[in-house]
């Protein structure tokens, strides 16, 4: 049988489970092999280190995002299931990496406390979280100002996944998984002294009040990094002329236009949700 050399292995051989994880485990894996790498990287005492496990959970995970590509083409051409169907599956496992490694970045910026997230995970994660609290982030800059934002992200992410493959998608997924857990923890963590309710209470109204957009701009990032991950694949394994070349390419467009459209919905939440809802948290 051919060796699976990555992190998911370990997992493997510690529950005696000849299978991927999925579901609920899948977000676990991402959070043990994130969560591993930040504590590890941080009490050894070296500067950013939070922006090098990054790379480490991508480097421990990209074996299995690449296996869950392959799980997807053998669905459509094999099994010839619904590329609809196989394609949100894969997407939803993409999003559960995503939740995990969020999560262990989360802890790490909570347990290093504001006043410390420069020194753990550098300038290039902590710019926006540096001062201010969530009250006085401009969440209603104007659609079409958040929808180019979106849509500027998502020309990095398709590009990563064109040319990476499954360690650029991964990488892109944990980047924006930092950035997003460092940011809200700390932007929260100042707002609760502005607010009149109850700290656990405040706490929960506003993550209620940015996850909805949030969740929609990263199932539109996943969707179009996805894409150019099938592209990628498909210009190297198929010749021109082959049809499924053109079925890849096709699969491809569709699955970055919908994540444009996905965007646009995250811009229109972002700009009208999150200003209405925070406003009644202070």
């Amino acid at each position: 049988m051919r060796e699976r050399g990555d992190g998911s292995a370990i997992l493997r051989a510690a529950t005696g489970s000849d299978d991927d994880a999925a579901g609920w485990r899948l977000l676990l894996e991402a959070l043990v092999f994130t969560g591993v790498g930040a504590v590890l990287l941080t009490t050894a005492g070296l500067p950013e280190a939070g922006i090098f496990s990054v790379f480490l959970g991508a480097a421990a995970l990209s074996g299995r995002v690449g296996r869950l590509l392959d799980a997807n083409r053998e669905a459509i051409w094999v099994a010839r299931e619904s590329p609809w169907r196989a394609n949100r599956r894969t997407a939803g496992s993409l999003v559960l990496l995503f939740v995990g490694m969020g999560l262990a970045f989360a802890a790490l910026a909570a347990w290093t406390g504001p006043s410390g997230l420069r020194g753990t995970f550098g300038s290039a994660l902590t710019g926006s979280a540096a001062s201010g609290d969530i009250f006085s982030r401009r969440f209603d800059a104007g659609i079409g100002a958040l929808l180019a934002h979106n849509l500027g992200a998502l020309g990095v992410m398709v590009v990563l996944g064109f040319v990476y493959r499954s360690f650029g998608l991964l990488l892109a997924i944990g980047w924006n998984a930092a950035l997003w857990s460092v940011t809200l923890t700390a932007l929260i963590a100042r707002g609760v002294e502005r607010s009149s309710l109850a700290d656990p209470l405040f706490v929960l109204g506003a993550v209620a009040a940015v996850a909805p957009h949030l969740l929609l701009e990263l199932t539109g990032y996943v969707l179009g990094a996805l894409g150019a991950a099938f592209a990628s694949r498909g210009v190297t394994r198929y010749r021109r002329g082959d049809r499924r070349l053109g079925q890849v390419a096709r699969a491809a467009v569709i699955l970055i236009v919908v994540g444009v459209v996905v965007l646009a919905l995250a811009a229109l939440t972002e700009d009208r949700f999150a200003p209405w809802l925070l406003a009644r948290l202070r």
